[in-house]
């Protein structure tokens, strides 16, 4: 092997949305540098999720393929014998002999992925298992991530913490106000790892649908279909608003980071409470979407 560049991603023991995140800034870098990746290591041992009985059970190493990475032997021998850089320390300079693996660990670089969401969800597609991926939608729906699982219930929404659940009445808000806008009702496709009885005031308005896949990359790029996507404080609903780059409703005060360049920005995502009108751009934007 004449490379002696290498990437590799540290994945936390976390949900999907942030594991993914030390794996795109190793693929990208990957790809910018004439390196190649070492297969990263989803397997982690998970009890919280079977202790709440949440939907998912946050077992990812069954979900993707390390067929276009570094595998098998030959990863053991490149991460027991190349020598070791964080990234953050890398100077760009490869040692002769052994060469180098670049480890990408951490979950507070989303930004460096502005402007790259094809390369990133091509790749992410690839990657999945074939049996994982959702099928086609066929017409235009807003996607609603309600995240809940292990997030506590607020008690002052404003001064909530990051991690803790929205109120389910904003999101109805919301709903109604992007129907209100786009001139009809559009269907409703919610994805949630949140059961059914959590999420009645959701369940209950017309053409509201529950997504009825089970594992978190068929709904992060089901979510991606989305022509309008009602997001949560959470990286996986990033994931959906950043390999969609459409029409993203954000709660006030809890947009979980930027996903878009800014000029798009601008027109495409917004903080919104209950009473108020989207912006003009996003509003305008939005009925050309859909009545285009």
């Amino acid at each position: 092997m004449n490379i002696k560049r290498f990437g590799y991603p540290i994945l936390m023991k976390a949900g999907l949305g942030n594991m993914l995140i030390p794996w795109a800034r190793c693929f990208l870098w990957c790809i910018d540098n004439n390196a190649r990746m070492i297969a990263p290591h989803w397997t982690k041992l998970r009890i919280g999720p079977y202790l709440r009985r949440e939907r998912d059970k946050r077992n990812y190493q069954r979900l993707f393929t390390s067929n276009q990475y570094i595998d098998g032997l030959l990863r053991l021998y490149l991460l027991a014998t190349t020598k070791k850089c964080a990234f953050e320390l890398y100077d760009g300079t490869v040692s002769s002999g052994r060469g180098i693996t670049v480890l990408f660990s951490g979950m507070d670089s989303f930004p460096s992925f502005i402007g790259r969401h094809a390369e990133i969800k091509q790749a992410l597609t690839t990657m999945t298992k074939p049996e994982y991926l959702p099928r086609k939608a066929d017409r235009p729906f807003i996607g609603v991530h309600v995240r809940l699982g292990d997030y506590p219930q607020a008690k002052n929404p404003e001064s909530a913490p990051w991690t803790s659940r929205l109120p389910i009445d904003w999101y109805v808000a919301a709903v109604h106000e992007v129907r209100k806008t786009a001139g009809f009702g559009l269907d409703v496709i919610l994805f949630s790892d949140g059961d059914d009885a959590e999420l009645i005031p959701l369940l209950k308005l017309p053409a509201v649908s529950r997504s009825e896949d089970k594992e978190s990359i068929t709904d992060i790029l089901a979510l991606s279909q989305a022509a309008v996507i009602i997001g949560s404080c959470s990286s996986f609903s990033m994931w959906g608003a950043y390999l969609a780059q459409t029409f993203t409703v954000w709660h006030q005060g809890r947009c979980p980071g930027k996903i878009m360049e800014q000029q798009r920005s601008a027109c495409y995502e917004t903080e919104w409470m209950p009473g108020n009108m989207f912006p003009d751009r996003f509003r305008s934007g939005l009925v050309n979407l859909i009545t285009g």
